[in-house]
């Protein structure tokens, strides 16, 4: 077999992890409060995609009002959800990207119905602007430890 058969590729926000199924990853979540800390750490089965969303970074200001790069197509304009940051793990990284922004445009409650509608296996953990953390937990999901 050529190529590498355990790995990780970190692109910033996103993760993709590869590897033979005793292999467990352990991610850092950064606070979107205090970037410098971590809001917590996840431990993820190989072969996992994780994608971390933020409406936090990428901001800019226009008339004295902050935008983020966050598009919710609906209204032409920045979202204006509760989350602050979703991070969505699944087995698949392009999933977890769209479901990330999905969640941060359409809010906890809608976007966890949606993501539950199509993705179920998701597993979802989100910071809401007043600093809650919510967590959507599956049983036979990719994380297998929260801490």
């Amino acid at each position: 077999m050529k190529g590498t058969s355990l790995g990780a590729i970190d692109g910033g926000d996103d993760i993709v992890t590869w590897g033979p199924a005793s292999k467990h990853w352990s991610i850092a979540l950064s606070n979107p409060f205090d970037l410098s800390k971590n809001l917590m750490s996840i431990k993820v089965k190989s072969n996992s995609g994780i994608a971390t969303s933020s409406v936090g970074k990428r901001l800019w200001k226009v008339n004295g009002h902050t935008h983020h790069h966050i598009i919710d197509s609906r209204i032409s304009k920045p979202s204006s959800a509760e989350l602050l940051q979703v991070t969505v793990v699944s087995e698949d990284l392009t999933v977890s990207e769209v479901y990330a922004k999905c969640m941060l445009i359409l809010g906890w409650d809608a976007g966890l119905k949606l993501a539950k509608m199509h993705h179920p296996s998701l597993e979802i953990i989100a910071v809401s602007k007043e600093g809650k953390v919510l967590i959507e937990k599956n049983v036979k999901g990719q994380v297998y430890n929260y801490g």
